[in-house]
């Protein structure tokens, strides 16, 4: 079921989808919208009918990406041929009627939207593109689109938190050897040489750096919550071959 985000205008629809309302079975139950993991194609596409259906648009109305971890941005319009699925991991657009939307399964999803001037974006950002400012860049691209970055509202929808990502010290040295200021983002873990790094807070962290002042931030743990929602690392740590791909979208409507 979607979890609708306000942002600013009621012209602007963006919700973040959990696992539930669709049609997969399996690992993949219910509302799985990845083809690449897996699950029946045919499945898949009702899936992700039912996502534009939501707001109430047709399944040639949605724009997903073929994400790639990489701080490629698309700006989509009406006047730009693109592929079925842009290789890119974030996507901009000043144009009613496209539904923009990215997948995760621990990954931040974060939609963004300056109501003042009618533009929005959607951003995957898991570490890679975290780290190579996906999030910084995407907010550059709104505001050379026109944007204002005092009348931008984003929010982080589910994701990994704290608490459920350990990871390893080269990962921390990595942060720490491009900001000495990424430390508050790390706590130790119980295992030695291990820590907890805050995802969601790192991603708050650049989109304020950029000047963004209202910020929603995430309340779901796609780890602790793997019932709602789909976990990558929740399925790797319990021997799951597979799991689904969540959506977030967002919408300028007509």
């Amino acid at each position: 079921m979607p979890i609708d985000i306000y942002l600013g205008s009621a012209q602007i629809k963006a919700a973040f989808f959990d696992r539930h309302g669709g049609v997969s079975l399996g690992c993949y139950k219910s509302l799985n919208t990845g083809f690449s993991v897996g699950d029946n194609s045919p499945h898949v596409i009702e899936n992700r009918r039912h996502v534009a259906a939501y707001f109430d648009k047709e399944l040639k109305d949605l724009i997903y990406l073929h994400q790639v971890h990489s701080s490629h941005i698309i700006d989509v319009s009406s006047d730009k041929a693109l592929p079925q699925a842009p290789q890119a991991d974030a996507s901009i657009t000043n144009e009613k009627g496209y539904i923009l939307a990215i997948q995760t399964a621990d990954c931040l999803p974060i939609l963004c939207a300056d109501p003042h001037n009618h533009i929005i974006a959607a951003i995957h950002a898991g570490w890679r593109g975290a780290f190579n400012d996906i999030i910084g860049k995407t907010i550059d691209a709104m505001c050379q689109k026109g944007a204002d970055i005092h009348h931008i509202h984003a929010a982080i929808g589910p994701a990994i938190h704290q608490e459920s990502y350990e990871v390893d010290l080269p990962f921390k040295q990595r942060f720490l050897k491009k900001s000495a200021h990424n430390e508050q983002f790390f706590i130790p873990s119980h295992r030695k040489n291990q820590f907890l790094f805050d995802l969601p807070s790192f991603g708050a962290s650049c989109l304020a750096q950029k000047g963004v002042k209202h910020i929603q931030t995430s309340l779901w743990d796609t780890f602790k919550q793997h019932q709602r929602f789909f976990s990558h690392r929740y399925a790797a740590l319990n021997q799951q071959p597979h799991t689904g791909r969540l959506t977030a979208a967002i919408l300028l409507e007509t």
